[in-house]
């Protein structure tokens, strides 16, 4: 079996729902660190870097090590790999633990191959991906100058140029305390939840003018 297949299997086996990805990073480093990778582990994720011999621009492959939490229906255990006929089944195995495998045996074949002549690969590995809390904004800063990047996403083995953002409302309406039995009086009354009610509804077209000519329109 390629070795790929088994660092993923390997990678799926170690649960890392988001928040939580702290034993899988050190799986990731001392992986890495045995094949005879540069790595750091720190506080944003885990970064392999490739130097060349000389200066040149710097490739980034990018990925995230976190997962969802399994969510209802799952016929087998979510953290088992399984493999049945051509499939890989478990938790992450196309988002993204797929990418992190491919990404870290790149890096491996750019060295046992002979390196580079000039520039830096590196592998980006942030965390909390699945959640607006992640570190990857900061694992680009750590790293420095960056020509160009791939991330790694699962898209039906597909090349894709542009990807749809994510917003994050959190909405605060204000409003007046007051007993149920009184919340309809016309003394100047502010109810919270009618404010909140109206903004709600006012998301659903906030952006209808809005258009991208690859992605189409932006949706609430």
């Amino acid at each position: 079996m390629p070795g790929e297949i088994n660092l993923l299997r390997e990678l799926i086996a170690i649960p890392s729902i988001s928040g939580a990805e702290t034993d899988l990073a050190v799986f990731v480093e001392e992986t890495a660190r045995r094949w005879g990778l540069d790595v750091v582990r720190n506080a944003h994720g885990v970064r392999v870097e490739v130097r060349g011999w000389g200066a040149g621009p710097t490739i980034v492959l990018a990925s995230h090590l976190d997962v969802v939490p399994p969510g209802a229906g799952w016929t087998r255990d979510p953290f088992t790999p399984v493999i049945e006929g051509t499939r890989l089944y478990g938790r992450g195995s196309g988002d993204a633990k797929a990418s992190v495998a491919a990404m870290l045996y790149a890096a491996r074949d750019m060295v046992d191959s002979g390196g580079m002549d000039v520039g830096r690969l590196l592998v980006l590995l942030g965390y909390g991906e699945e959640t607006k809390n992640t570190s990857m904004g900061a694992a680009v800063e750590e790293a420095g100058e960056i020509d160009a990047a791939v991330i790694g996403e699962p898209t039906s083995l597909d090349f894709a140029i542009a990807q749809r953002g994510l917003l994050m409302v959190d909405l605060l309406a204000q409003g007046d305390q007051r007993h149920a039995a009184y919340a309809g009086g016309e003394d100047g009354f502010t109810n919270a939840v009618q404010i909140l009610a109206r903004d709600l509804i006012k998301l659903d077209s906030a952006f209808e003018a809005r258009t991208h000519p690859v992605l189409g329109k932006a949706m609430a």
